[in-house]
């Protein structure tokens, strides 16, 4: 939640004080870190990563875990990029 949030402030500061904003993305993907490591942990043996990448026979999946797993795929991809935007930017303003 607090991650959520953190994103929503940096989305709105960004047009007000960016330097702040950048930072605070950069704050928000590291707060969201810990939620994807607990997250991956707690469906093992099969987590998305490795779900998705075996072709095995026993690949019994409904709709639903599918979906669960590409989301969880691109929130990761999606705090990854917001994260890295914060981080390039901070650095071109010095």
């Amino acid at each position: 939640m607090a991650g959520s949030l953190a994103f929503a402030s940096a989305a709105v500061l960004v047009f007000f004080r960016s330097r702040i904003a950048y930072g605070i993305a950069i704050a928000a993907g590291l707060l969201f870190l810990p939620w994807v490591v607990e997250t991956e942990v707690a469906l093992r043996p099969w987590n998305p990563w490795t779900f998705l990448n075996y072709s095995g026979p026993a690949r019994d999946v409904t709709g639903t875990q599918l979906t669960f797993m590409v989301r969880m795929i691109v929130s990761v991809a999606l705090i990854t990029i917001a994260a890295c935007c914060g981080l390039f930017a901070l650095i071109r303003w010095k």
